[in-house]
């Protein structure tokens, strides 16, 4: 849901991404995958501002790439479209 005005109807809103993290074992891992680069820097300033939750990437950036998932029919499908994909992995510390 890209547009600002169908942001009620993400999956990860602030109420659920603060569960995530709460009921996700130490060592436990979160993955994000989006064709929406906004949401993945939505998604991203919510988990990189948690004391209990490191990016497994090191920094504070969202990827292009995660080279240990494997895709989904529908983000090949966006590829071969030309459109990209965009990543996000936390660990809860």
């Amino acid at each position: 849901w890209p547009r600002n005005k169908h942001s009620h109807r993400r999956l990860l809103q602030k109420d659920l991404v603060a569960l995530i993290c709460r009921k996700l074992k130490p060592s436990g891992t979160f993955t994000l995958a989006t064709d929406v680069k906004d949401y993945a820097t939505w998604v991203l300033g919510h988990l990189q501002n948690r004391e209990d939750m490191k990016n497994l990437r090191g920094d504070s950036e969202i990827s292009q790439t995660l080279p240990d998932l494997i895709p989904t029919v529908f983000e090949q499908k966006w590829k071969k479209l030309g459109r990209h994909c965009w990543y996000l992995r936390f660990q809860k510390i």
